[in-house]
């Protein structure tokens, strides 16, 4: 009876963790579609059109990607190209064309750090000076060539970004909309890059 007793107890606690687990996954799942965390899908790279009417003309940007053969950050480990987007006052805007640019690949003797299809979500600019540019997960999961590749495409986007736009003064990296510890497995993404 003793032992009857026991086997029912445990039963009931089982039940009662997987009906409380249950609860608690449901009720998060509620709360990021609430707000909006979840990554939507992307079929293929979205230019964005100039903002309605903001005046609109052109700028000289520089656009930095690896040096062929370069294996370590320091001189030479990135060449630039110089690029004409369109200056339209909005630094959201100014960005993307930057990253834009940077994934039509060089045009000289840059070595391409993403591929055509490449995918950015999104970019944000913060109060602080932050760019915060989130990046798709198949886009991440594209960088194949290990820490190189990672720290290339890290280090051109910022480089770029920084450079280029005196609204930014750091860029933080997301991968499809969340924040994880490398865009593909070697490189740590936890902090600002400057």
């Amino acid at each position: 009876m003793n032992e009857l007793r026991i086997a029912l107890s445990l039963f009931l606690l089982i039940v009662i963790a997987l009906g409380v687990g249950y609860y608690l996954t449901e009720a998060e799942l509620q709360r990021q579609r609430r707000v909006g965390l979840e990554e939507p899908q992307v079929s293929e790279p979205v230019r964005m059109p100039p903002p309605s009417g903001s005046s609109s003309r052109e700028m000289q940007v520089r656009v930095f990607f690896c040096a062929p053969g370069a294996t370590a950050l320091g001189e030479g480990f990135l060449l630039s190209e110089e690029r004409t987007v369109l200056q339209t006052g909005e630094p959201v805007f100014n960005a993307r064309q930057i990253v834009d640019e940077l994934i039509q690949g060089p045009e000289e003797e840059g070595a391409a750090i993403f591929r055509q299809d490449a995918t950015i979500r999104q970019i944000f600019v913060l109060e602080d000076k932050t760019a915060v540019v989130d990046i798709s997960r198949k886009t991440a999961d594209s960088l194949a060539g290990g820490i190189r590749m990672e720290l290339c495409a890290i280090h051109s986007i910022t480089r770029s970004l920084v450079e280029n736009l005196e609204e930014i003064d750091q860029v933080r990296f997301l991968v499809g909309g969340k924040q994880e510890l490398t865009l593909s497995g070697h490189v740590s993404i936890g902090e600002p890059f400057l």
